[in-house]
């Protein structure tokens, strides 16, 4: 053990000397004896300082009494006088210290701390006096403390508030924040304000001129009125809170903010009838305001969506509907539609606003009023000249839902009669006359109204003015034909034969071809020859075989019988390769019927072999044997079924038929031999679309196929 007297006067200096003798001590009594020994002659060493006290703290906190703790302060003061410049020692004390209990003494050293630190290690005090406050409950020291912190760091004055509103200085965290507010403008400390006053109205001063000055700068209308509200009925003033809610349901925008307005108007109301319930009088009063409220929902709430999009045309449609039954209110929903909707920004379609605008007038019985709604509603700027058509239609189609003709078949005449050209500069009301959908009711309202020298006329501009399609020529000739007109028509055919290419003019092909031939039949048969060539040399392929059809039924009916065969003969060729086969089975059918057998039969085996599609050789050879059959020769039958095998593979689907017509033509007209060589035969395609090479089968294949061949003939012989 080391000895203090062998510390000599040269070494009463040295903090390593004093270090190592205390190091070597067990007793904490000689090691604080060393501790003074060595302070007398070091008494700025941070290192004895610091652990002296740890040691003297730690001790005083397992032997827990007034004088220990009173000894412990009175050290730690003494170190504070030697080095002050020290943050920990500090920190350590005022842990001690609060662990005491001792605020005011531990709030004086706080401070005492802070006037002795330099400024740059205040941060280190202010973070642990701060939360010592926050445990002192005391709201009043815990209010100055936070004062003075905020002007070393004015940045904390939102924890200082939130203090402030929960220790209840409710009028000084209103000052605050408003002052907060000349600095940072923002919608949350709005927000916070206007709800902190909602919640404390009588603890501050000019309250209500504060929220409605909240009310003002808040963007979220909703929840401001609703705070408002709340401020009135915790005042107990009914009346302004109920106001304040009226004037809530006609200012919010969206759905969402009405429904939370309207939830706690609704609760009010409840409310003031649970409190009034023994008031019979009071509470009837109530009863039929809260169920008037209820009845309006639905009108606020439209009125919610169309101030949110005034160019709703839908929401104005089922503003309307809501009036049901009050003809007044739904006229004044239509004016008023029609007034604030934009045309270029409705969401819907605005012209149904004044049709239906105009309807309310006209099941009403009034129809002078309905017609100048129309009239205004085709004058409208609307944003599509279609529109403006449809408006138009409806007008003409009232009137003569109430037999109005003359009037329906001179607002026609009106639109239609004066033809003006589309350009960008034409105004919608001069585009609407290019409207095809117009022209078609035109020439209707001739047809039905007009005579026929009208209707003729209607239809000639419509044709000439290139707004006609081939309905609309078709329905002329139609009309035409009626009137016994039918050379006219015949040229309204042609007019619409050069107007409309492929595959458009299919259908007035059609029916000029059948109108001249149902007509004329064979007086004028060159000219249908002519129409038919015509039209054989411009028609695509894949439609042209319906005209070969005709073509041949006209010889047929009254020309030729050669002139048919060679018609056939050009179809054959023509046709797209999928209907050949189907043309040329006609095609034979008719060279039996004017030539007989043995020409068709020479005809049917020149041309057969020219076919290159496997399947259709089979439909052909299949359709050739029937012939064949039906005329009795069998043994040209069975050549043809020899012949098509050889483009039959029996694994395959598709060909089952081919080999079931052939089994069935053998059981019936062959014998063992004949039915032997078509099992022959079916085996050897087998082979044959597989790959095999039937000259090197092994003697046991042979052997096995043999085998096969004798179990067939067994079989055959047992049938």
């Amino acid at each position: 053990m080391f000895d203090p007297s062998s510390i000599s006067q040269e070494n009463s200096c040295s903090l390593r000397s004093w270090w190592n003798i205390i190091q070597n001590l067990s007793s904490l009594s000689e090691r604080c004896k060393i501790y003074e020994q060595a302070l007398e002659f070091i008494p700025t060493s941070y290192k004895l300082w610091y652990n002296y006290l740890s040691e003297v703290r730690a001790y005083v906190e397992n032997n827990q009494s007034s004088a220990h703790y009173s000894l412990a302060n009175t050290l730690h003061e003494r170190c504070l006088s030697h080095i002050p410049l020290m943050p920990q020692i500090w920190l350590d004390y005022l842990e001690f210290l609060s662990s005491q209990g001792h605020i005011t003494k531990t709030r004086r050293t706080y401070d005492e701390a802070l006037q002795k630190l330099p400024i740059t290690q205040h941060d280190l005090i202010w973070e642990s006096y701060m939360q010592w406050a926050d445990q002192i409950h005391c709201p009043e020291t815990c209010k100055r403390i936070y004062e003075r912190y905020l002007q070393l760091n004015p940045g904390k004055i939102h924890e200082f508030i939130d203090f402030l509103i929960y220790s209840n200085y409710i009028a000084e965290a209103v000052q605050n924040i408003q002052s907060l507010l000349e600095i940072e403008d923002t919608e949350s400390l709005w927000v916070r304000l206007a709800e902190l006053i909602s919640k404390n109205p009588e603890c501050v001063e000019n309250s209500e001129k504060i929220l409605k000055t909240c009310l003002e700068r808040l963007d979220h209308k909703g929840r401001a009125w609703e705070l408002v509200a709340h401020f009135y009925m915790r005042l107990g003033d009914i009346d302004n809170a109920r106001g304040t809610f009226e004037s809530a349901l006609k200012d919010v925008e969206t759905v969402a903010e009405f429904e939370k307005i309207f939830a706690s108007y609704c609760q009010l109301e409840e409310e003031i009838i649970a409190a009034c319930i023994d008031d019979e009088e009071v509470a009837e009063e109530a009863m039929n305001r809260l169920q008037g409220l209820i009845d309006r929902r639905e009108i606020i709430l439209s009125d919610v969506k169309l101030r949110a999009n005034p160019n709703d045309v839908y929401e104005w449609e089922n503003r309307a509907k809501l009036f049901e039954g009050d003809v007044g209110q739904v006229l004044r929903v239509y004016a008023e539609a029609v007034t604030m909707v934009d045309p270029m920004k409705a969401r819907g379609p605005p012209q149904d606003l004044w049709i239906h605008f105009a309807k309310v007038y006209e099941k009403s019985g009034d129809y002078r009023n309905a017609r100048i709604v129309f009239y205004k509603g085709t004058q409208s700027k609307l944003k599509k000249s279609d529109q403006v058509a449809q408006i138009w239609e409806e007008w003409i189609e009232t009137e003569l839902s109430h037999r109005h003709y003359e009037d329906a078949l001179k607002l026609i005449r009106r639109i239609c009669n004066t033809q003006h050209r589309y350009t960008k500069e034409a105004s919608l009301q001069q585009e609407v006359s290019t409207n095809n959908r117009l022209w078609a009711l035109y020439v209707d309202l001739e047809e039905s109204l007009g005579t026929l020298d009208t209707t003729r006329e209607a239809y000639e501009k419509m044709i000439n003015y290139k707004f006609a399609n081939v309905h609309t020529i078709l329905n002329y000739v139609e009309y035409l034909q009626e009137n016994n007109l039918w050379e006219e028509s015949f040229r309204i055919y042609e007019q619409g034969i050069s107007k409309f290419t492929w595959p458009h003019a299919y259908d007035i092909w059609i029916g000029y071809l059948h109108a001249f031939t149902s007509h004329y039949e064979s007086k004028k048969l060159e000219r249908a020859r002519d129409l038919y060539e015509q039209v054989l040399a411009t028609c695509p392929k894949d439609r042209i075989r319906i005209f070969y059809l005709m073509y041949s039924k006209l010889e047929e009916d009254y020309g030729l019988g050669n002139h048919v065969i060679e018609i056939y003969e050009k179809a054959v060729r023509d046709v797209p390769i999928k209907q050949k086969p189907e043309m040329f089975i006609i095609y034979m059918q008719k060279v039996c019927d004017f030539y007989g057998v043995i020409k068709m039969r020479s005809l049917f085996e020149g041309i057969f072999e020219s076919f290159t599609d496997t399947q259709q050789i089979i439909d052909i050879g299949l359709s050739f044997a029937n012939i064949e059959r039906k005329l009795g020769e069998i043994d040209r039958v069975r050549s043809l079924y020899i012949y098509i095998a050889q483009f039959c593979d029996v694994r395959k689907k598709e060909h089952t038929r081919f080999w079931a017509k052939w089994n069935e033509f053998e059981i019936y007209h062959g014998n063992e031999e004949t039915y032997k060589e078509m099992m022959r035969i079916q085996r050897t395609s087998s082979f044959t679309a597989a790959g095999v090479n039937l000259a090197y089968i092994d003697d046991d294949k042979m052997g096995e196929e043999k085998q096969v061949e004798e179990d067939e003939d067994e079989d055959e012989e047992n049938l």
